[in-house]
């Protein structure tokens, strides 16, 4: 019976020491991938859309029934990087997703045309925003 009174003033006193432990420092944190995007404005004429530094992705969104597509301009500082996503199965249905690999730690911009078809003119351009492709 003495053994088990002891067994249990101990696994009280170490249970009673991680709690306050815990309360001093608090939780364990875990690490987490930080996401940062840039979006140009919303709900521009020429569309909307954002770049994701975290996977490197990209969405954009026709939100004017014109007969143009969205398209969003991406351009990476100091390369020669230039992609596209295209929105082009209408206005008014959410975003269209792209992914893409772009260099890590570089200025970036993006923004948002409207254009007839896939090659044709740009009719709109919206602001351009600037970020950094590794989320700063």
């Amino acid at each position: 019976m003495r053994r088990t009174a002891k067994r249990c003033l101990n696994i009280a006193t170490v249970g009673a020491i991680s709690a306050a432990a815990i309360l001093v420092m608090g939780p364990q944190a875990h690490a987490a991938a930080k996401i940062t995007e840039f979006c140009t404005q919303p709900f521009a004429p020429e569309g909307m859309g954002c770049f994701y530094s975290d996977g490197d992705r990209v969405r954009v969104a026709d939100i004017t029934r014109d007969g143009l597509r969205a398209v969003a301009e991406i351009r990476v500082g100091g390369t020669n990087e230039y992609r596209e996503c295209h929105d082009s199965n209408g206005a008014d249905n959410g975003y269209t997703w792209c992914n893409f690999n772009v260099t890590e730690n570089r200025a970036m911009s993006i923004q948002i045309v409207a254009r007839n078809g896939a090659n044709g003119p740009n009719k709109m351009q919206g602001v351009i925003v600037f970020g950094n492709t590794s989320g700063r």
